[in-house]
């Protein structure tokens, strides 16, 4: 059974559905077997669900340039939930962010936004039933928040206590309550409690990262949260009770430099953190409340992680680094992390890797001047009978 719900053989079920709280299960991943995630949608209360079938990842196609072509020297991109959307931050120039609407294998600007983000922005989410777009960003309020109907995103008023400095990354917890944001100055994380569309700042968590906040990300439960940043140790992971967040002791293997980058896998099993000192990489699994780091992969990152995403399913990694190849793809199988192939882009650190939810694209924006935005598609096919139809009676 995964999540109460049957299951065929050959086939993963990632359940990703929320009601009062309780979290989500998910299958390792076996070589060889495709997924399907099960979502829910319109008004997340958790009774509706549709399934998102997996695109098995193979050798990609030439990349995508999206129409308009893009700004340069990208820090951030993240595909929406239901994978309309494509949002990315930039440096240099106004407005910041530009938002893309797919429409197949053609990604279009929408307009710019009337009130745009006030400085550069360093990292973008979106709350899981689309509804809501976060943007951490370098100038003050440096929490910018829109709320969307349709194609359309209107600013929200600012929260009445913004993070002290500069954001550099932001997350939404998975049942969209909570937004936290990772910023320059102490307190370095800063927690609002959304009601509506109103955000509210918590009391600061007892004990508090170090330093400059880098990283910020929920697990899929929303019950951990975990804060990447500058200083030793370079990872704090909170445990969420209520709306208090409590700091869980270090885990025993910690990274050697900045944590530049985290996220948690779909099932939350596994934490995934890009460091600017070797070994780059690292996974921990997590044993309820203890986080122990798996061997590096056989062929690890050669040069800092800066970002990392997995696939809706948690069976693929991505991640982004400062240096040729650039882009390295994991296949998981159980906790063995397996590279598969490279996306060498020539030039450019990448700041900002995500999967679209079916898998079926990768977003790569790197630190570049020229085709700064690059789209890849897979070459994998689904097969016409691939969802059993136990399933597709769900959709």
């Amino acid at each position: 059974m995964q999540g109460g719900k049957r299951t065929a053989p050959g086939v993963n079920v990632v359940e990703t559905k929320y009601t009062g709280g309780s979290g989500p299960s998910g299958s390792p991943g076996l070589p060889g077997q495709n997924d399907v995630v099960v979502t829910p949608f319109n008004d997340y209360s958790g009774s509706t669900s549709k399934v998102i079938p997996q695109y098995p990842w193979g050798a990609p196609d030439d990349f995508i340039i999206p129409s308009g072509g893009a700004p340069g020297y990208i820090n951030a991109v993240r595909f929406s939930p239901n994978g309309e959307f494509l949002g990315i931050g930039y440096v240099g120039s106004w407005p910041y962010v530009t938002i893309y609407q797919r429409n197949n294998d053609t990604f279009t600007p929408l307009p710019d936004s009337t009130s745009p983000v006030t400085g550069i922005a360093n990292g973008i989410c979106w709350s899981a039933d689309n509804q809501f777009l976060a943007i951490a960003n370098s100038a003050t309020p440096f929490i910018t928040i829109y709320q969307r109907s349709g194609s359309t995103f209107t600013k929200l008023g600012d929260p009445a206590v913004p993070p002290s400095q500069a954001g550099y990354d932001v997350a939404f917890s998975p049942n969209g309550q909570f937004l936290a944001v990772a910023h320059y100055l102490s307190p370095f994380i800063t927690i609002y409690q959304r009601s509506g569309n109103t955000f509210t700042k918590l009391a600061n968590p007892a004990v508090l990262p170090p330093y400059h906040g880098e990283g910020v990300a929920f697990s899929a439960n929303g019950q951990f949260l975990a804060v990447s940043h500058r200083t030793s140790p370079f990872i704090t992971i909170y445990q969420r009770t209520g709306n208090t967040f409590t700091k869980l002791a270090n885990p025993a293997d910690l990274p050697a430099g900045t944590g530049k980058t985290v996220t948690f896998s779909p099932d939350g099993q596994f934490l995934v953190l890009g460091a600017d000192t070797q070994p780059y990489l690292l996974i921990y699994q997590r044993n309820k409340l203890i986080f122990t780091k798996l061997d590096n992969p056989a062929e690890a990152p050669s040069s800092s992680v800066q970002t990392v995403a997995f696939s809706s399913a948690g069976t693929m990694l991505v991640v982004g680094t400062t240096s040729s190849p650039y882009v390295y793809i994991y296949k998981r199988s159980g906790s063995t992390f397996t590279k598969l192939n490279d996306l060498n882009l020539g030039s450019g650190a990448v700041n900002g890797v995500d999967y679209s939810p079916d898998g079926r694209y990768i977003a790569v924006g790197t630190y570049s001047n020229t085709n700064s935005l690059k789209i890849f598609k897979t070459t994998g096919v689904i097969p016409e009978n691939y969802i059993p139809n136990f399933i597709k009676g769900m959709e």
